[in-house]
């Protein structure tokens, strides 16, 4: 949802500057009752995986060209 973004004028957008070669291999929402949240996202036909956790959290795989990242690691 890149509309919640508003970058500044004389501030390249970091796409023009990211490093190559690197890509999301994962992303998921956890939350302790996932059911609420996976309802309103597909009220905003947003498509994320969302899994049982205790507290809320948010979790990325990433991968480039120096190995895979997990955040949090």
């Amino acid at each position: 949802m890149p509309f919640f973004i508003e970058w500044s004028k004389d501030s390249p957008h970091p796409s023009t500057d990211a490093p190559a070669g690197c890509r999301l291999e994962r992303f998921e929402l956890g939350a302790p009752q996932p059911a609420p949240l996976r309802a309103r996202l597909s009220q905003l036909s947003l498509d994320a995986a969302v899994v049982s956790t205790k507290q809320a959290s948010l979790r990325a795989v990433m991968v480039g060209p120096k190995g895979t990242l997990r955040l949090p690691a």
